[in-house]
């Protein structure tokens, strides 16, 4: 069974609801990329300023920081990863590209949130634009999902009809 959109629309509408949502998840990536540069900048001069002064920094503190900067580089490698899956693959009717962008954004989500209600803190605007934008990348994403596919009937049948008997 052929698979293919109801009308033309609704197959530009998913292009351009792929492209969207994988030039989200690309700016996310460029955005989580940063966070972590500015991380590992962080621990540097924080580095430097503590030995500077004669101190040392205690194992669990630097393993601690050294997670983190994982983390954010897992992330952005996960989000170009679906960002540029979901642009190639942008003329597909599979599923699979979209779920792995539902997955990999709904597994930030929720790490986020874990992150921000662990924290003493009331979190950053980044916190709270990165909880949005992975909002939005799954709402639109859902949208993908559940656009409607039409059957495709054959045009062409060999010269038989039904009133041909």
């Amino acid at each position: 069974m052929a698979t293919g959109f109801a009308n033309p629309f609704d197959a530009q509408r998913s292009v351009r609801w792929r492209v969207s949502v994988g030039i989200a998840c690309l700016i996310l990536a460029a955005t989580t990329a940063f966070v972590a540069y500015l991380n590992i900048a962080s621990v540097i001069r924080v580095v430097n300023s503590v030995e500077a002064d004669g101190g040392y920094i205690r194992e669990g503190g630097m393993t601690a920081a050294v997670l983190i900067i994982a983390a954010y580089c897992l992330v952005a490698v996960a989000y170009c990863a679906v960002g540029v899956w979901g642009i190639v693959a942008r003329r597909s009717a599979s599923s699979v590209p979209v779920i792995a962008t539902i997955v990999v954004s709904g597994l930030v989500f929720i790490a986020v949130v874990a992150m921000l209600a662990e924290s003493a803190s009331a979190g950053s605007t980044l916190h709270f634009a990165g909880i949005a934008s992975n909002v939005v990348i799954i709402m639109r994403s859902i949208q993908v999902l559940r656009s409607k596919k039409a059957v495709q009937v054959p045009t062409n049948t060999g010269g038989w009809t039904p009133l041909s008997r």
